[in-house]
């Protein structure tokens, strides 16, 4: 996604997407939270990232029937990461216009499907099947401000 002028927005929303994915939950899945390479005889380790993790689980445990499926999911979230890092290592000048809005908007509905997706996964599960999913998180139901 192009500069929408919502740097500061998205940097609030990589954080909530972020800091609300369980990393133990990839290691109980199988999935090493760690990167080791040998270089030279030298052991380099890379704490694989939250994305990085989800994009890992995604391709080996889920069966996406369409071309691209993880790459798809994540590229929501991807888009906020982009659009956080300006603001994060560098200042921006404020600027106001009202298209920024509906870019936000944009934004957010573009996270939700993806979380939406990745819920799905979870709700056809054999052992969800008596789950109710609750009224206030249904797409009708989302209110952006």
């Amino acid at each position: 996604m192009p500069d929408c002028g919502c740097e500061g927005f998205a940097h609030v929303l990589d954080k909530v997407i972020s800091k609300n994915i369980n990393r133990e939950f990839f290691a109980a899945q199988g999935i090493a939270l760690e990167e080791r390479q040998i270089n030279d005889g030298n052991i380099s380790v890379t704490t694989k990232g939250t994305l990085w993790l989800l994009a890992e689980w995604l391709t080996k445990r889920i069966r996406i029937h369409a071309e691209n499926g993880p790459a798809t999911i994540l590229a929501p979230f991807k888009a906020v990461r982009k659009l956080r890092q300006a603001p994060a290592h560098k200042f921006i000048d404020d600027e106001f216009s009202i298209e920024y809005q509906s870019k936000k908007e944009k934004l957010i509905l573009d996270v939700y499907i993806s979380i939406s997706n990745i819920r799905m996964f979870f709700q056809t599960h054999p052992d969800a099947r008596n789950y109710e999913f609750p009224e206030h998180l249904k797409p009708e139901n989302i209110v952006v401000f």
